[in-house]
């Protein structure tokens, strides 16, 4: 989740793809950034009693796609996921991207400014090489 709220997949594990979940009583899980939050409004600027910080959390619309976190709710439908078993399939896929050299390389430094830059011209380079064939 970026600072404006949205989700994106990103290549390189970073602060922003650090989630909070949250187990609840009926089965449900909600995720929330441990990167941002909304702040608390100025004491004294309005009629309405200060409130605490409002995590934002993951959450989807009624046609699957993601809402904003600040937009977000806890107790919301489109925040509340199930969780999913995973059979043996999927554990492999887990196991083969954790052991990954890619995985291990990004996991243990962020991706700054011109590692991003460096990253999108390498994929250009890339596709142009695929349309000359």
């Amino acid at each position: 989740m970026n600072k404006k709220g949205r989700l994106y997949a990103s290549d390189v594990f970073n602060q922003e793809c650090e989630f909070v979940e949250r187990i609840h009583e009926l089965g449900y899980n909600t995720y929330a950034s441990r990167h941002y939050r909304t702040a608390p409004p100025a004491p004294g600027g309005g009629r309405r009693r200060a409130s605490a910080e409002r995590l934002w959390y993951v959450s989807i619309n009624g046609k699957g796609r993601p809402r904003r976190g600040f937009k977000t709710r806890r107790t919301e439908k489109g925040s509340l996921f199930l969780p999913r078993l995973l059979g043996n399939k999927d554990h492999e896929m887990v196991h083969q991207f954790r052991t990954s050299h890619r995985y291990r390389e990004n996991i243990l430094r962020p991706a700054g400014r011109a590692e991003r830059r460096r990253r999108r011209h390498r994929v250009a380079a890339a596709r142009g090489a695929e349309h000359e064939d």
